[in-house]
């Protein structure tokens, strides 16, 4: 089901609106650094901030940071919903995510999962224990899972609607 969030009027000087980030964190930064972001300005991201590029996990804690300092208004993208597969019982979500994790596609990382399994000191194997793997992370991520489960699909305000 999707979630709508909605923006309350406020006369923001700027909306600046960026879509998939991707995991490029030094782009994001490079981005921000020319746009100089300012307390009265907001900043909608369209999603998928996270996967394919190198730095998902900085780059998402870069967001969650951001967010405590500026109007930052993130959405869930495609690439954005992995914690579905830590909340859903079963293994067949965990077992996907392990499959994507072993099995990149050319040129990109292992994911955000990948680099939390590093970050956590697992090892990812075809036969880890995903039990394991959920317990572990969701353990040690859970603020960086939290966020993306309370991601808005969609953002309405006044005069627009993001999606």
């Amino acid at each position: 089901m999707a979630r709508v969030r909605q923006i309350r009027p406020r006369p923001y000087r700027r909306v600046a609106v960026i879509s998939d980030i991707h995991g490029e964190l030094s782009y994001l930064k490079g981005l921000l650094q020319k746009l100089a972001l300012r307390s009265e300005d907001a900043l909608i991201l369209l999603g998928d901030m996270i996967e394919k590029g190198p730095q998902s996990l900085e780059t998402l804690r870069y967001i969650m940071a951001l967010r405590e300092r500026y109007n930052v208004f993130p959405l869930m993208g495609n690439c954005d919903g992995w914690h579905a597969a830590f909340d859903a019982p079963g293994e067949e979500g965990l077992r996907g995510v392990l499959h994507y994790m072993l099995h990149p596609k050319p040129g990109r990382s292992p994911g955000i999962v990948g680099e939390m399994c590093r970050e956590a000191g697992l090892a990812v194997s075809e036969d880890m224990d995903v039990e394991e793997l959920r317990r572990v992370i969701t353990a040690r991520f859970g603020p960086e899972l939290d966020f993306l489960r309370g991601l808005p699909h969609i953002m309405e305000s006044e005069d627009y609607t993001f999606v």
